[in-house]
């Protein structure tokens, strides 16, 4: 008898404990300066970022480079952001994205983007020969040019 409830409370312990996803993001992208790229995410999608939600990936200038961002998460992925961290305006030729979540793979081009990211104030988006060009651009005392994705679920799943 007690064998049984053994099986079953160790069932439902393993049934029931979370499965922790990992999400790998590759960002293709050439800048015009040395920039230290933040990528942020977010299991919610009004919650606040967070430090301990983000990884860096240094990428020298006018250097073609693929940037590689390892997310591990107990919860669904549902926002990206991805903060240029530097005090300088800079341009970013992004050339594509590619999204393995859950053991799928999502290649974006540029245009694909239109649909995914959004710039914040201080980040022009255009694009160029099957590219995307970001270029930051100060407004005020706080410089912090970023693009954020919109509700990632409605893409991956």
């Amino acid at each position: 008898m007690w064998s049984r409830w053994m099986f079953l409370l160790g069932f439902m312990f393993l049934g029931c404990a979370k499965k922790e996803q990992e999400v790998v993001v590759f960002l293709y992208l050439e800048p015009s300066k040395g920039v230290d790229i933040q990528m942020f995410y977010s299991d919610s999608f009004l919650k606040q970022f967070s430090e301990k939600q983000s990884s860096h990936f240094y990428v020298e200038a006018n250097t073609p480079t693929e940037s590689v961002f390892k997310i591990n998460s107990l919860q669904k992925v549902k926002r990206l952001r991805f903060d240029f961290n530097t005090d300088e305006e800079l341009t970013v030729v992004i050339d594509s994205m590619t999204i393995v979540y859950n053991d799928q793979t999502h290649r974006l081009k540029p245009a694909q983007f239109k649909d995914w990211l959004l710039p914040n104030q201080q980040a022009n988006v255009r694009f160029f020969q099957e590219k995307l060009i970001v270029n930051t651009f100060k407004t005020g005392a706080i410089y912090d040019p970023y693009l954020i994705t919109k509700n990632l679920q409605k893409y991956l799943d």
